[in-house]
């Protein structure tokens, strides 16, 4: 037994995904628009010719990137080969080896339990038994925690503390929050036109030289009003404390942690979060993904200004991590796209494959077919597409169009059994004819 990354390619392609090439030098703004100050003491760069640029750390930036510029519809691509990123202790490699893959252009259910789906399967596809599935939400913590109304600041420096809270230092972080609640901040705005006067009413009465390290009347006035307002939602902060420290201890098998996550629902917003999340989750059974195979963990996610919706990690059975990945809707804006566009990728680490499986080199070869169905009717339509893959034939999931019946097309022309739901032998019948 071991890993291959050519089968692993195979199956994914099986599904519709298409090898792309992913650039091996960028500039340097494109890996940042996307990770932000999280990224730059992890990428390897190089001047020239007065621009900043560095090596792929990942194949997420470039394709959305590529997405939004050329791309229209959806796209399923996937991805494969060297990614640079400094080493975090001595002796390791500047260069690791990726597995990844961008489904873009569909969002909902459908399409965060076929990504999640494919990666198991073919996981599994290689006897590679002792994987589990870590899930989480970004979206659905994010969405509990603002209906708090309290301000992003404070939000973004609650979800920091989620390491230090999930080891039971509640008190220690309330210490913090008193500290980061009276430091004066510069926010880059006020919420209102009340805000605004207050503003101009304490510029009109300090001489307008007044300054105070360097800071402007206008600024330090606006640091007053986010003061008062912090000040005012002390209740708030403290419930939204509250519920992130019971939210960060949630973590086991489906049974066990959808109860405790239904309890935090106080929104219709989070509410249909949840379903949308419960019924991916019902999903993936149709991929051969059992709930013993599946860990909850809501607050999973690590970098909450990407994330938009699910997350999830691959482990082995002990523990130790193969790679991730999850929803990111709002990434093509920031290419400049005019609007959010669906989009969910992974990245898987090659290297922690093979350390811990060994590796089985096998190329295969790739082919298409499309397999559609309306909503209800998700669950045949992953039972056909997955016997007709057993099989060698490839088939692709199209979601969300206005069928009542499954039905097959061969390279996008060729309807099978228009009136009725085609059976694997009557497909391979019309195949073998063809």
């Amino acid at each position: 037994m071991g890993f291959s990354p050519e089968k692993f390619q195979h199956h994914l392609a099986l599904a519709g995904y298409e090898q792309h090439d992913s650039p091996l030098i960028e500039q340097v703004e494109t890996f940042l628009t996307k990770g932000g100050d999280r990224v730059i003491e992890k990428l390897v760069t190089f001047e020239r010719g007065n621009r900043s640029y560095a090596l792929r750390p990942e194949f997420t930036a470039s394709a959305a990137m590529k997405y939004a510029h050329e791309g229209q519809g959806v796209k399923r691509w996937q991805f494969h080969g060297p990614i640079f990123q400094e080493p975090e202790k001595a002796g390791d490699s500047f260069v690791r080896h990726h597995l990844g893959a961008e489904l873009l252009g569909w969002g909902g259910s459908s399409a965060d339990a076929e990504l999640l789906g494919l990666v198991f399967e073919a996981l599994m596809a290689q006897g590679l038994s002792e994987i589990r599935l870590i899930i989480g939400h970004a979206g659905l913590t994010r969405e509990i925690l603002e209906t708090f109304q309290i301000d992003s600041q404070v939000i973004q420096f609650l979800l920091n503390q989620r390491g230090l809270l999930a080891t039971g230092g509640l008190a220690e972080v309330r210490e913090k929050l008193k500290k980061f609640l009276t430091f004066d901040a510069l926010t880059e705005g006020v919420s209102n036109e009340a805000d605004e006067a207050i503003i101009s009413t304490l510029m009109g009465i300090t001489p307008r030289s007044s300054a105070f390290g360097g800071r402007t009347r206008e600024e330090i006035a606006r640091r007053l009003v986010q003061k008062r307002h912090r000040i005012e939602d002390v209740e708030a902060i403290e419930g939204a404390l509250i519920f992130l420290n019971g939210w960060v201890q949630i973590e086991g098998t489906l049974e066990q942690s959808l109860g405790f996550v239904k309890t935090h629902l106080n929104s219709e917003r989070s509410k249909a979060l949840y379903a949308e999340w419960k019924h991916m989750l019902t999903l993936l059974t149709g991929y051969g993904v059992s709930p013993d195979q599946i860990i909850l963990r809501p607050d999973l996610s690590r970098v909450w200004d990407y994330y938009t919706g699910i997350v999830f990690e691959v482990r082995t059975a002990a523990g130790l991590p193969l790679g991730g990945g999850g929803r990111y809707d709002g990434l093509m804006r920031l290419f400049g796209d005019v609007n959010d566009t669906p989009a969910i990728g992974f990245g898987l680490d090659v290297d922690a494959l093979y350390r811990h499986f060994g590796d089985d080199h096998n190329v295969s070869p790739v082919a298409r077919i499309t397999v559609t169905a309306e909503k209800g009717a998700e669950q045949h339509a992953i039972s056909i597409a997955r016997q007709l893959r057993a099989q060698g034939i490839p088939a692709t999931l199209v979601g969300d169009i206005a069928l009542h019946r499954v039905r097959v097309f061969l390279d996008g022309t060729l309807t099978l059994n228009d009136h009725t739901c085609a059976s694997v032998e009557q497909i391979a019948t019309r195949l073998e004819s063809e």
